[in-house]
Formats: structure tokens, C-alpha cells, sequence
């Protein structure tokens, strides 16, 4: 064997035993996102499936998207249907696959002396809380659902800015506000159940269709970036929606809650 095939023959064998580069996932989500905490916890059990490591990472929904674009990323998990078709419209991405949800609930005192725990919908609860004046606490990341809430029950907070619809800087925040002042907010289920404010406070109304939040995976569009890997994309996607991906939802939990459900009933 010649030098030069003797060099080559090292640097195939170098090269095979390097670990394979991990596949990696951007999560889309404006603020903490228990989807993001929850790959981090399933990455073990999927890289036993998959054979290979998992790398999450987390950012707004607007540079999930560009960090797709950018090559960053081998797919994206996106908190709605509309991001995630964007991304397929634009050639960005393969497909969109709706793979778990979240969702929000209303939090307030465990008194609840708005009644918010005996309304139908999250609109007849935010009516109770208006009826009384009570305090509720918004802020930025789940501002545009609660205002579809207040739409929904015809009634605009903003001439009670300041007064009794208060704005605080983030979730732990609000969650903080509310359990001091006796008040109301709206957050999602996993962050309300990991913050440390949440003392004196209860989950009141959820399970209202409003207030779910259904994750699509995205796999990277090889036109876009040669080098994806759709194949575990598609893998993770099939994992996710199966029953050992329910199993995995079903095991995580925060502070007694589960903040991760299945999408669908799971596929065998």
C-alpha cells in the first residue's frame, strides 16, 4: 500500500469513528416553552430509537424561521398552523406535522371570588372577572390570545389599564402579581406549574378548545439545505405522535401537571 492510500485509509477510519452531527430542532416560542423542556427531557428515549443525539434550541417563532432559513436547524417545532404553512409555502420546510399540544389555563386565587372556576368558556370567565373588577394581570406573550378572549366576551379591558388589567413584564410576573394581589392570568399550564409564585393560586378554567396550543414540526426542505436530516425529522414526527411518544408526554410532569398531550390518540 502506497503512502497516499495508507493516509487516506486513516482518514475514513478517523472519520467514521467521529460521532455523528446531533439532529437539531429550533423551537419557535415567545418566552419559557414547556415544548422546548419537553424534547430536552424525550431526547433520550428518541436517540435509543433514532440512534443518533438531539440538539434543541430555542427561539422567538420569527428567528425559529430564520434559523431555518439559515441552515441552522433540521426541522422546526412551531406553536401554529399558520408559521409552519408559511414555511412550507416558501419552500422552506417538507411538510407540516402536528405532533402534541399545550395549552393555557386561568390562574387566580383558590377563593376565586370572580367565580372565574364555574364559567363555561374562557370568555363568560373573563365577563366574572370584568363583573367584579377584579385584578387580572396581562403580558406580552399571551397578550394576543387573551385579547381574542375579550373580544369573544364583547368587552375591551383597556380603559381598565392600569387599574384593574394590569400589565406585568413576563409570566412569573404576572403569576407573582396574582398571587399577591388576589388576582387573575392567563398563562400556560407548564409555566404556571414550574413558577415558584404560584402559592395561594389555582388552575380555575381550562380545557376550552380556545386555549390549546397545537405544536407542527417542520422538517427542513433539503432544496432549502442539502444537508438536513428530513429522514430523522420525519422519524422524530412518527415518535412523537406513536404511543411510546404518549408515554413519554405522559411521564413528564411539572408540579402534578402534565403539560404535554398527545395530539390525536396515538398511532401503534
Amino acid at each position: 500500500m502506497t503512502p497516499s492510500h495508507v493516509l487516506a485509509a486513516g482518514l475514513a477510519a478517523t472519520l467514521s469513528a467521529l460521532p455523528a452531527a446531533a439532529f437539531t430542532v429550533v423551537v419557535g416560542a415567545d418566552g419559557p416553552s414547556p415544548a422546548a423542556d419537553f424534547l430536552d427531557f424525550a431526547s433520550t428515549t428518541f436517540s435509543e430509537v433514532s440512534g443518533g443525539s438531539i440538539t434543541v434550541i430555542e427561539r422567538s417563532p420569527g428567528a425559529a424561521i430564520l434559523a431555518v432559513q439559515n441552515c441552522e436547524a433540521d426541522a422546526a417545532l412551531l406553536p401554529s398552523e399558520a408559521l409552519a404553512d408559511g414555511l412550507v409555502a416558501e419552500g422552506d420546510g417538507t411538510a407540516r406535522i402536528p405532533v402534541f399540544r399545550t395549552d393555557h389555563v386561568i390562574v387566580g386565587p383558590k377563593a376565586d371570588p370572580a367565580g372565574v372556576a364555574n364559567a363555561s368558556t374562557p370568555a363568560r370567565a373573563y365577563e366574572a372577572i370584568a363583573a367584579r373588577d377584579a385584578p387580572v394581570f396581562t403580558f406580552a406573550q399571551t397578550q394576543a390570545l387573551e385579547m381574542q378572549i375579550w373580544r369573544e366576551a364583547a368587552i375591551d379591558p383597556r380603559p381598565g389599564r392600569g387599574d384593574w388589567w394590569r400589565e406585568a413584564a413576563d409570566p412569573d410576573a404576572a403569576i407573582a402579581a396574582a398571587a399577591s394581589a388576589g388576582g387573575y392570568a392567563l398563562v400556560e399550564r407548564g409555566v404556571f406549574a414550574a413558577s415558584p409564585a404560584r402559592e395561594g393560586l389555582a388552575i380555575l378554567n381550562e380545557g376550552h378548545p380556545m386555549l390549546a396550543v397545537t405544536h407542527q414540526l417542520a422538517p427542513v426542505a433539503p432544496r432549502r439545505c442539502p444537508a438536513a436530516d428530513t429522514a430523522t425529522a420525519q422519524k422524530l414526527a412518527e415518535w412523537l405522535r406513536s404511543v411510546d411518544g404518549a408515554v413519554a408526554m405522559a411521564a413528564w410532569t411539572i408540579g402534578g401537571e402534565a403539560p404535554v398531550a398527545p395530539v390525536e390518540p396515538a398511532a401503534n
